[in-house]
């Protein structure tokens, strides 16, 4: 395997001046500072010792009694791999381990160099070894200094995040996400406990389908009708201490049938199954020849079922033309649309909906009633096809759907979009798109945009479907709770994107599914392909991005406090709003409490009020970020990846316990974190914490245009001193890179190498870089990755502090000859055919070192 600090994009920048502050000038080799300064377990450093960046803040913050804490910690490692620790702690901090919920802890010596040289632990850090052993087990950790001992954390304890529905029929299933949770099959155990006391009962698990990141749960019948249930899981190992709480609740529904086959728990019982025929309405029979106007005719079916309490309103086989200005069809509440299946009922619009250039015609508008505009509750549109004929020629096109729904559905539909935008489904709460066809080309309608739009929706199913498009792709944006799976997106690779509109440049943005500042998305199963590869548009198509674009951008912050307490951290040169957006951190990135991170719950001017309590509470050397995760708690899992521009781009956003599992990347790209501190007036700092790249397959061997990567590559963007930890406990185990042979260059925004990633990029601007000795990229692992063809394997540079490489037992493709050479410059001793460590990138130049405290075994 290489490990490699070679040209990046940045090396043909002339480089600048650097200056060094805290530590003197940093050799190959030394024992760094982390820049964690939370070490308050370490004796204080006297008057006359020099002192580094990260003492500084430790000898500003004199020790106290129990401030030993664990802060990070890797959530899971099988025998013999790596686990990092991070927190507040000093460099002789000696580590204990036990299994299960045994009371006889073992001592672990941090992993070191073959040769002992160079050992993985410094003030606030260090990596440690499962213990070897037949099968999985979980392990209890502590750190101890001077008679101060950490309370305890745990590696591979089961953790439940979120479920699929947050209602339930007894006895249905139900699936639970997280970390941990089948280790072993048939082991794992949920249990229901009522949230207001009350008698446990325990649900059944379905070993196959279940995995470590998901459980498939066959709920108890027993479980009360209409109560609210915590739940509570454990995998199995570990005894007493395994069984952890659900960080979501799920209420009972009565018994109920799920009539139109949605497949989510929220939906039994919910739809009145009452049939009224539109074409046998007495008062206003729909035709559906294709000829008549039939929008009165079936919004007078849809009034007449509303006001009976709901029900279905038929469209027998046949073609029902629309025609009108402004909302077309009024979907009320308990009202379902159905035809006798998609290739036998259409809805059918064309041509224009006004000669008005301002007026908006819109086919579908989702309302509560005839006489409210609140959303449209327990409705939903299935078996038919809408076909939408207008087009950007036309003096004002149709769109399509717009509206607010709860418990809303689309099922067993064919939606032929042409040139029409997206539908609007944004902002609903509980929606199941199961089983339907999308087919849309190019648009000039509402600014060019893709298929569908579900931004701000909370519990939302995404199954099944089949997605034809040429632009934009599918909106997920601002998010909450959904999974997205088994679905076909097929983009129009020969289709060529316009460059002008009116005589003026526009520019075409396309993605296939963006999910920005999206929480608790599941991404699983599904096909994502090009028909007509190659692309005849360059640069551009990320399969899976969040790139943090947003309102929630322009409300972060970033400084250094200047105190705080249990619950809070204050900043008296502030003036904040007194309301931010929701689910907001304030992350402590160095000084004292470095690697905590709270969600806000109030504020005032010059303080935030925190969740929690801190485990150790800021000072005034405590830098912090006020953010908005735009990724956080994901898993993209078992996904399938053919022919698009880019891979999955998790891009200049910051980047939370997001886990990318299984998924197959052939002619696609690149893995690609990338946090970024950027911004001079007012600085951002978007980092990428607790992340998990584990067990993937990128293979660009037969991509003439395009090479491919894994990994995390920190951003710091026209600025002269890196803020604080911008990557930390980032695990890349078990994935497999295949390059071309000879290498292509990795498009993103920039040309990349082949290989895995673990480095701090620098983008250099006016001012000279000084160098505090901050671990901007800190306890990385490497494990058993396997790369072919690639010039070099690793690329590190002088921000990537404490990073184990670990190879696989097949060699890598490196020459013997390049890795002794390359070896020599990093701070860990040669290994003969190991791996190459080169520093050549403009920022380990300017820096005048290379990597700090790698291993390499």
């Amino acid at each position: 395997m290489n490990v490699t600090h070679s040209t990046l994009p940045t090396a043909s920048l002339p480089l600048p001046r650097v200056t060094s502050s805290g530590s003197d000038r940093l050799g190959i080799g030394a024992s760094l500072v982390t820049g964690l300064a939370s070490t308050t377990c370490s004796a204080t450093p006297s008057k006359d010792s020099p002192v580094t960046g990260e003492e500084a803040a430790v000898a500003a913050t004199p020790a106290a009694a129990s401030e030993c804490f664990i802060f990070n910690c890797t959530p899971s490692a099988r025998p013999g791999e790596a686990i990092s620790l991070q927190g507040s702690f000093g460099a002789t901090a000696e580590v204990y381990l036990a299994l299960g919920n045994s009371t006889s802890f073992q001592k672990l010596a941090p992993i070191q160099s073959a040769d002992g040289k160079t050992k993985a632990q410094a003030a606030g850090s260090v990596l440690v070894e499962a213990p070897s052993g037949a099968g999985p087990e979980t392990y209890r950790l502590y750190v101890q200094e001077n008679g101060q001992k950490s309370p305890e954390v745990h590696v591979n304890r089961a953790r439940g995040l979120f479920l699929d529905s947050p209602e339930i029929v007894p006895g249905e299933y139900l699936r639970i996400f997280g970390q941990n949770l089948q280790l072993v099959p048939g082991k794992a155990r949920v249990r229901f406990a009522p949230k207001g006391g009350g008698k446990s009962l325990a649900g059944q698990i379905n070993t196959v389908g279940s995995d470590d990141r998901k459980l498939i749960c066959h709920t108890p019948a027993g479980l009360a009708h209409g109560v609210e249930y915590e739940l509570f899981v454990s995998n199995g190992l570990g005894g007493s201490t395994a069984e952890t709480k659900v960080e979501q609740t799920v209420k009972t529904l009565p018994a109920g049938v799920d009539y139109f086959h949605l497949g989510v728990g929220w939906a039994p019982g919910k739809y009145k199954t009452n049939v009224y025929n539109a074409k046998t309405n007495p008062d206003k029979p729909a035709r559906g020849d294709g000829k008549a106007n039939d929008l009165d005719a079936i919004n007078d079916s849809i009034q007449k079922v509303w006001k009976m309490g709901g029900g279905i309103v038929r469209l027998p086989a046949g073609t029902y033309k629309l025609s009108f200005t402004g909302f077309g069809l009024h979907l009320h509440s308990g009202v379902v649309l159905m035809g006798d299946g998609k290739d036998h009922t259409k809805i059918l619009v064309e041509g224009n909906a006004s000669s008005n250039p301002t007026q908006q015609s819109w086919t579908f508008l989702l309302v509560d009633s005839p006489s409210t505009d609140g959303p449209c509750r327990r409705g939903g549109i299935c078996n038919l096809t809408y076909e939408n004929r207008s087009t950007p020629r036309d003096t004002n096109p149709y769109y399509n759907l717009v509206g607010k729904g709860v418990e809303f559905f689309l099922k067993g539909c064919r939606f032929t979009l042409n040139e029409s935008p997206w539908l609007e489904l944004a902002d609903h709460e509980k929606l199941a798109i199961v089983s339907n066809e999308f087919t849309q080309g190019i648009n000039f309608a509402a600014g060019i945009h893709g298929p569908l739009r579900l931004d701000g929706t909370k519990h939302w199913l995404v199954r099944g479907n089949t997605v034809n498009y040429a632009v934009d792709g599918i909106s997920i944006n601002n998010a909450d709770r959904g999974v997205f799976e088994q679905n076909t997106v097929c983009r129009l690779g020969g289709i060529k994107y316009p460059t002008e509109r009116n005589g003026k440049p526009i520019q075409v943005v396309n993605h296939v599914l963006a999910m920005n500042f999206t929480r608790n998305a599941v991404v699983l199963g599904n096909t994502f392909k090009v028909k007509n590869w190659p692309t005849v548009n360059i640069n551009d198509g990320e399969t899976i991005i969040s790139e943090g674009i947003g309102y929630q951008r322009h409300e972060q912050d970033t400084g250094t406090a200047t105190g705080g307490t249990a619950t809070t951290l204050q900043d008296t040169t502030k003036s904040w709003k007194t309301t931010g957006p929701p689910h907001q951190v304030v992350a402590i990135v160095y000084g004292r409490g470095a690697g905590q991170c709270r969600t806000i719950r109030s504020r005032t001017a010059t303080e935030l009020t925190v969740d929690r309590a801190w485990d150790l509470a800021p000072d005034a050397t405590s830098r912090y970020s006020i953010l908005n995760w735009s990724a956080e708690r994901w898993l993209v899992q078992s996904n399938t990846m053919e022919g698009n521009r880019r891979g999955i781009t998790l891009y200049q956003g910051a980047i939370h316990q997001v886990a990318i599992v299984n998924n197959k990347l052939t002619n696609n790209g690149a893995i690609d974190f990338t946090p970024i501190q950027q911004g001079e007036e007012k600085m951002e700092f978007n980092p990428a914490w607790n992340n998990e790249v584990v067990q993937n397959t990128v293979n660009v061997a037969n991509d003439p245009s395009n090479g491919g990567f894994i990994g995390v590559h920190a951003v710091l963007h026209a600025l002269d001193k890196a803020f604080g930890i911008a990557v930390l406990d980032f695990v890349m185990r078990h994935n497999t890179l295949v390059a071309r042979t000879p290498n292509v260059q990795t498009v993103v925004d920039a040309n990349y190498p082949n290989g895995l990633f673990a480095y701090y990029e620098w983008h250099p601007g006016p001012k000279t870089f000084v160098d505090e000795g901050i671990p901007a990229v800190l306890g990385t692992i490497l494990e058993d990755n396997t790369i072919q063809n690639a010039d070099k394997d690793v690329y590190l540079s002088a921000g990537s502090y404490q990073t184990l490489v670990r190879q696989p037992a097949k060699a890598s493709s490196a020459k013997t000859a390049a890795a002794g050479a390359s070896l020599r410059s990093a701070s860990v001793p040669a290994k003969a055919a190991a791996t190459d460590l080169v520093h050549e990138d403009i920022f380990t130049n300017a820096v005048g070192h290379g990597s700090v405290r790698t291993i390499i075994l």
